[in-house]
Formats: C-alpha cells, structure tokens, sequence
C-alpha cells in the first residue's frame, strides 16, 4: 500500500490538470468570438480613450447600470455598463469614466469588453 500512495496522488494530480474533454471543444469554437472580442475592444479604446461621457451617452444611450469604482483615488471613478451591443463579438460593453478634478466633467478613461 505504502508504495501505490505515490503513484495514486500522481494520478489524481494528473486528473486535475486536464481539463474535461468537452471544455477543449468550447474553446475551439470560442476562438473566432474571442477576436471579435479582441478587435472590438482595441477599437472602443482607441475612439472612447479621452472622450466626454457626455458624447459617449449620445453615441450609446442611457447605461443600463453605472457603478462607483470604491477607494481612495485622485479622480472619481465609475463603469458604465451598456450591455451587449454587437452580436459578432458578444461583448458586453463597459467604459471607465473618471471625473475631471479641475472642471468636474467626466471623461472616458477606458473601455472593457466583458
């Protein structure tokens, strides 16, 4: 018995570090969604990036829930969530907004595709 212990912790270990047979195959048919997801993402934060949420709620509409981002930070923060916009890519859309400390007006600082 002392000398299957060993071998039967490798064999569990080994179990746990693969993943189950079905999990390989959503990830192949995941990838194309995941570059939609990628190329959305790099395109929303580099046309957003420094932009008045004002004009973004002109672009987007109404959020469907904002948040205060909680700490201790130089510039108030918050997510604006619009949900999924783009059915290509799946993404449920989500723009950092920041405060500007000198005129109070709120800036995009960020978008996340999640």
């Amino acid at each position: 018995m002392r000398f299957l212990l060993p071998f039967m912790l490798g064999a569990a270990l080994a179990g746990c570090i693969t993943p189950p047979p079905e999990r390989n195959g959503e990830q192949a048919a995941d990838k194309p969604t995941q570059n939609h997801e990628r190329t959305r993402e790099r395109e929303l934060q580099s046309s957003w990036r420094g932009k008045t949420y004002r004009d973004l709620l002109e672009a987007f509409g109404q959020p469907r829930v904002v948040m205060t981002v909680p700490g201790y930070r130089p510039l108030r923060t918050s997510v604006a969530v619009f949900g999924v916009r783009d059915q290509a890519s799946r993404c449920i859309d989500a723009f950092t907004v920041v405060k500007h400390g000198t005129t109070g007006e709120w800036i995009v600082a960020d978008y996340f595709c999640r």
